[in-house]
């Protein structure tokens, strides 16, 4: 194994987004031994042989098929030589070298896992970057704050409010998968992302099982990343059907079945409310089922 750092794309369809990702790694990493690996998820653009024309030193994976964000990245692991890989977003923008701020935390912390960066959105707010590990007490509160908003008409921007954007460092209990630093080793050794997630929840879920072989979870305040289509952007009804989906099977994992039965019962009662909502009631009452019904969205 190699000393250096193997940073791993994902690109389905984005072909400027992946450019300009890579241009800003070139860009801004000039001191450490990289190598650039794009994974594609059976894009239909033309976007790898777009990649490969403009940037012929990195490796392209080419999958068969759109096997979602976690299978992706663990090819690009698979593929990857160096002791340390980065988990990079194909929509994110590099505006300093990130790796010294990585680094620091690996040599400060001992029993650190996985670093990562306070995120930005292209508007320069604050940006999803980590938080607290999935349960049924936050979900079940997220839901009825949701539920609430939605009554008074209020707009609510939950990205925050898990992690102090004033810290320098703090300890989390995950970092998000748009940018993920750590040891490859450790990547392998917990396992990878799970397999039959498609997207969502693959990050928080990973975090989870890093935690309990005793790693901790670190983001820094030091690069400055940005992520554009992250955070905040009002999900697609594919997305939020997946990111439900994805929620129960992590809960199911979890907990015990009659735990799990009964969040999934709670959980239903506080977004039952969305089938009254006019013009939507097809599309929520669809979502709905997926409560129930979460693994048909599971890949095998």
């Amino acid at each position: 194994m190699n000393n250096g750092i193997s940073i791993i794309l994902v690109n389905y369809n984005s072909f400027e987004l992946t450019r300009q990702c890579i241009d800003s790694i070139y860009m801004q990493i000039k001191d450490e031994d990289i190598e650039i690996i794009v994974v594609d998820n059976c894009s239909s653009d033309s976007s790898i042989e777009k990649l490969d024309k403009i940037f012929p030193s990195i490796k392209l994976i080419r999958s068969k098929e759109n096997s979602g964000f976690g299978r992706a990245n663990n090819l690009g692991v698979q593929s990857s030589t160096k002791e340390y890989i980065f988990l990079l977003n194909a929509d994110t923008i590099l505006h300093n070298d990130p790796f010294p701020f990585f680094f620091y935390l690996f040599e400060k912390y001992k029993d650190i896992g996985i670093a990562g960066a306070l995120l930005t959105n292209k508007d320069g707010r604050n940006s999803l970057s980590g938080g607290n590990t999935y349960s049924i007490r936050k979900y079940l509160r997220l839901a009825l704050k949701r539920y609430k908003y939605r009554i008074l008409h209020k707009r609510i921007d939950f990205t925050e409010q898990e992690v102090d954007f004033n810290k320098q460092e703090q300890q989390v209990d995950y970092v998000i998968g748009a940018d993920m630093f750590l040891k490859r080793e450790l990547f392998l050794e917990a396992g990878g992302f799970d397999p039959h997630i498609f997207m969502y929840f693959e990050d928080v879920e990973f975090c989870h099982r890093v935690s309990d072989m005793g790693y901790k979870m670190w983001l820094t305040a030091g690069p400055s990343i940005t992520h554009l289509e992250g955070s905040g952007n009002k999900k697609t009804e594919f997305q939020r059907l997946h990111n439900t989906a994805s929620l129960m099977y992590c809960m199911r994992k979890k907990y015990n079945i009659f735990e799990f039965r009964l969040f999934q019962i709670a959980f239903f009662i506080l977004k039952f409310p969305l089938i009254f909502e006019k013009g939507k009631q097809k599309e929520n009452w669809q979502y709905l089922l997926t409560i129930f019904q979460y693994k048909r969205y599971l890949l095998n």
